[in-house]
C-alpha cells in the first residue's frame, strides 16, 4: 500500500520546474534596453551638445558684431528716448482732463438753464453747478438728463429758490472718474 500512495502522491505533486528560457530573454532584454539607452546618451553628449554649443557662440558672434554697430551715444539716446515715452504714457494715462467736463455740459444742458458758476472737485469726481433755471420743469428735466447720463453716477439738488430772474438753484453732480481722464 505504500507503493501505491507514492503514485499518487507523485502524480499529484510534481516537483518545481523552473522555466530556464524566460530569465534570459529578460537579461537579453534588459541589455537591449541599457544598450539603447546608452547609445541615446552618448549621441546627446558627443553630438547634439557640441552642435548646440556651436550655434550658442554663432549667436554670441553676431551680437556682438550687431552691438559693435551701434554707438555708445546712440545706444544712450535710445535709453533716453525710451525712457521719455514711457514716462510720458503713463503721464498721460493718469492724467485729468478738466475740458471734458465743458464739452459734457454743453451737450446735456437743457435750453431753459444756464449757469452762472461751477466748482470743479477733481478728487472727490463732483462739479458743483449754480445756475438759473425759467422754471421748475426746465430744472427737473436738467437733473432727469444728468442723471441718465453714462458718465454721471447722481445727481444732488442743494438748493433752489424763486428769484427775479426765474429759479436760482443749485447742485452737485457726482460723476464716474472716466469722465476725466483721457
Amino acid at each position: 500500500m505504500p507503493q501505491y500512495s507514492k503514485n499518487v502522491a507523485e502524480q499529484f505533486i510534481e516537483p518545481e520546474k523552473l522555466p530556464v528560457g524566460w530569465p534570459w530573454r529578460l537579461f537579453i532584454f534588459s541589455v537591449i534596453v541599457f544598450a539603447l539607452i546608452l547609445f541615446v546618451y552618448f549621441g546627446i553628449v558627443f553630438g547634439y551638445q557640441p552642435y548646440l554649443e556651436a550655434q550658442r557662440q554663432s549667436l554670441d558672434k553676431k551680437i556682438a558684431e550687431i552691438g559693435g554697430a551701434i554707438s555708445e551715444t546712440d545706444r544712450e539716446n535710445f535709453i533716453k528716448f525710451y525712457s521719455q515715452l514711457v514716462n510720458l504714457q503713463t503721464l498721460l494715462k493718469n492724467h485729468v482732463k478738466g475740458s471734458n467736463i465743458y464739452t459734457f455740459l454743453e451737450k446735456n444742458t437743457n435750453q431753459g438753464i444756464y449757469y452762472e458758476g461751477a466748482n470743479l472737485s477733481v478728487p472727490e469726481h463732483f462739479l458743483r453747478l449754480e445756475g438759473i433755471a425759467r422754471s421748475y420743469d426746465n430744472l427737473v428735466q436738467q437733473m432727469v438728463v444728468f442723471e441718465q447720463s453714462p458718465g454721471i453716477e447722481k445727481v444732488i439738488l442743494g438748493e433752489s429758490r424763486t428769484a427775479d430772474k426765474g429759479i436760482v438753484f443749485s447742485m452737485q453732480v457726482f460723476f464716474k472718474p472716466e469722465l476725466l481722464n483721457f
